[in-house]
């Protein structure tokens, strides 16, 4: 009987050695992939939609919105070129031109704000409240945006919506246009 006790404690506490390692494997593959999971959605966080990057093609888009911006230097308007943003056939930009008329097209299948900062880094030039492509304000020159004929003082950050009429002037300081 001695012995057939030990064979039973000894097989029951295989069984209990058996369905521990299972818990504890388990518990650490769940928690593998909590922590995965909850590390992924951190990076994610705060991570900017790179326009200058991200192809796009005409339908089955979340948003399709068209801003115009118009371009003055010293009074004569600065011509803002067609396929900005559209580097070949196969790749077309969330933010881009198709003509000269200034239009802006925002297409994209994440519907968020786009800022006016973004045209300009797909067209890879520069703009501020201090730049306007080539041009610096100084001491005889400032620069200033209207929206919709409203003066802003958002420059870059200026958040565009469908059928703004968004003006950037660069002109000498007193000149009102």
């Amino acid at each position: 009987r001695l012995i057939l006790g030990k064979k039973l404690y000894n097989n029951f506490m295989k069984k209990q050695y058996k369905k521990v390692t299972i818990y504890v494997v388990i518990s650490i593959i769940l928690g593998s992939i909590i922590w995965l999971i909850i590390t992924q959605t951190q990076k994610n966080e705060g991570v900017v939609f790179d326009v200058t990057k991200t192809c796009v093609q005409h339908g089955n888009l979340g948003m399709h919105i068209h801003p115009i911006i118009r371009i003055v230097v010293n009074g004569k308007d600065e011509v803002i070129p067609a396929n900005v943003g559209i580097p070949s056939t196969v790749c077309m930009r969330p933010v881009h031109t198709h003509d000269t008329t200034g239009t802006i097209h925002i297409e994209s299948k994440e519907i968020r704000d786009f800022q006016l900062k973004e045209f300009f880094a797909v067209w890879d030039k520069s703009f501020s409240r201090e730049q306007i492509i080539d041009y610096k304000i100084d001491e005889k020159h400032r620069i200033r945006v209207t929206i919709n004929g409203v003066e802003t003082d958002q420059f870059e950050n200026l958040m565009m919506r469908d059928k703004d009429q968004i003006v950037i002037y660069y002109e000498e300081i007193g000149a009102q246009n």
